[in-house]
């Protein structure tokens, strides 16, 4: 597979090796530079040197070798579009951006380069999931209209709701709970966060519960900043992690156990992702300003999930 890269304006100029090591980190910088050699990188179609000087509207192509990628459910779909923007309801196992070796099977890629619209070439992803969080993300079609997204979502006048099962009941019908959130520094799992009341951002999610059985509740979360991994933290935080969350509903011998082999450790999972989908987003149109209201149904495995458990929606 030939994968191509625009080079677009930047404050600086970098050198082939330097811009592939840090933009497609699949491949480490002594990798790419092995690959520049062996000519399998070109520049505007002819091969170049580690250290050509990239300008605006270079062309970067490289010709993938085959290797597996890790599974994903491609199987999205569109719940609203028109001229400026297109909400995708996106399946728990499917990263919204390419991470790692998962090249093709992200919803940026499978809209680009696999719809048959070719309208999507260019859409730009404005929200983002977790890769086993289900549910909406906004993408917007041109650049203009993401700015005025990030904008309003910068501002928190984007209204967010999820749905998650969770473990325990939290205390209140209805709680706010406003705990900052930053790296957890204690933790070996580098891409893990934590509540810290020291060097923490600001991080709030009201959270109400919807029904409870027994050691579960089906909650409804809504959180009004966008940390990484918030609403995940904070239901861990008051003592009601979310069901199937790896990373936060384990304790990390555990989870480290199940990252490095997971087949293997497939015993220690009670659902195979997080239960957690984004069921609402309400803004203003980003042209019309005209307020919109997008939803994206329950997911299947969810549902049966709730219904296992005897929850009510």
């Amino acid at each position: 597979m030939m994968l191509t890269s625009r080079i677009t304006q930047g404050h600086r100029k970098p050198s082939l090796v330097s811009y592939l090591s840090n933009r497609f980190t699949y491949l480490s910088k002594e990798e790419w530079l092995k690959r520049i050699q062996d000519h399998s990188v070109l520049v505007n179609n002819a091969p170049s040197l580690p250290d050509t000087v990239l300008n605006s509207g270079d062309i970067v192509s490289y010709d993938l070798p085959e290797f597996a990628e890790p599974e994903a459910d491609t199987n999205y779909s569109i719940v609203y579009e028109d001229e400026c923007i297109m909400a995708v309801d996106k399946p728990g196992n499917l990263l919204v951006h390419k991470a790692g070796r998962s090249i093709t099977k992200n919803l940026v890629f499978l809209l680009r380069h696999c719809s048959a619209n070719p309208l999507y070439a260019s859409v730009h992803a404005v929200s983002r999931l977790d890769r086993e969080t289900s549910g909406l993300v906004l993408f917007a079609k041109n650049m203009d209209c993401l700015r005025r997204l990030h904008r309003d979502f910068a501002a928190g006048s984007v209204a967010k709701e999820y749905l998650a099962v969770v473990h325990n009941s939290p205390r209140e019908k209805s709680m706010t709970v406003d705990l900052p959130i930053g790296q957890d520094v204690a933790s070996a799992v580098t891409y893990k966060f934590a509540v810290d009341a020291a060097h923490g951002k600001c991080a709030r999610t009201v959270i109400e519960t919807v029904s409870s059985v027994g050691t579960y509740a089906l909650v409804r979360a809504r959180p009004f900043t966008g940390r990484t991994h918030q609403i995940r933290i904070h239901c861990a935080a008051i003592g009601t992690p979310v069901v199937g969350d790896k990373l936060y509903g384990m304790d990390e011998a555990a989870y480290l156990a199940w990252r490095n082999d997971p087949p293997g450790n497939f015993h220690l999972l009670e659902f195979p992702r997080q239960a957690l989908h984004c069921r609402t987003l309400s803004f203003e149109h980003p042209v019309h300003r005209s307020p919109l209201t997008l939803n994206a149904p329950l997911p299947q495995d969810m549902a049966a999930l709730i219904d296992k458990l005897g929850l009510a929606l």
